[in-house]
């Protein structure tokens, strides 16, 4: 059973538990803001863990709390800031977005979050960089499809954003199950970020991401040892 909702931009409410909660294996949600300071009330009418297909596009996730059955306290992501690799890229080999010069970042004040999601989630869209979903990619493992697409034209980000080395340690460390995968085209790869992710994830079968062009001559060298499709 799916459910595919699309709403004028606007916030949902607690509104109290419903007693049972909803099975769902499919869930799409457009233009909403999670940020009422209760929380808790996803959780409240989802059965998050039978989750198995999620797309969130055009969604603000200003308050974690709103869904911890998914989120989590995933404010931040520890990969943004320990891995050498993900200190220089930051969707360029100088480590500088395309969007922006000086990418936004959040403070780390807690140690990176255990796993401890027991999620069943196979496919995850979403059109936001931020630093909560790089942080959540690192908390479960097994993800098969993920889709990071380009945020609408002129719209800044409204949380604390991650370089695209971030998703990318995620991606080669909790999930090497990946098959078909696209990142967001104003992320521009350096090689060795593409190489990581051809070595990690054997798997791939679908592959969208955006590098210099003088940089082609090292992806068709990496190529041939890809698995074919």
């Amino acid at each position: 059973m799916g459910l595919r909702l699309f709403f004028l931009h606007q916030k949902i409410r607690p509104a109290g538990s419903i007693g049972s909660k909803l099975k769902l294996k499919e869930l799409a949600l457009r233009n909403i803001s999670f940020d009422f300071p209760e929380g808790g009330v996803v959780d409240d009418w989802l059965d998050t863990e039978a989750l198995e297909v999620l797309s969130l596009i055009d969604c603000r996730i200003a308050a974690t709390g709103c869904w911890p059955g998914l989120l989590g306290n995933h404010n931040s992501s520890p990969a943004a800031v320990s891995s050498p690799v993900s200190s220089r890229s930051a969707g360029s080999p100088l480590g500088k977005s395309s969007r922006t010069s000086t990418p936004r970042t959040s403070t780390l004040s807690a140690p990176p979050p255990e796993k401890k999601h027991r999620l069943k989630l196979r496919s995850l869209r979403i059109n936001s960089q931020a630093e909560l979903w790089a942080g959540f990619l690192g908390s479960y493992e097994e993800l098969e499809e993920l889709y990071i697409l380009d945020p609408p034209e002129g719209q800044e980000e409204f949380e604390a954003t991650a370089p695209a080395g971030a998703f990318i340690d995620a991606l080669v460390t909790n999930h090497k199950s990946i098959k078909r995968l696209r990142l967001c085209s104003q992320w521009i790869l350096h090689k060795t970020e593409v190489q990581r992710l051809f070595r990690a994830c054997t798997q791939l079968q679908e592959l969208g991401l955006s590098f210099e062009q003088a940089q082609w001559v090292y992806i068709t060298r990496l190529a041939p040892s890809s698995p074919s499709p």
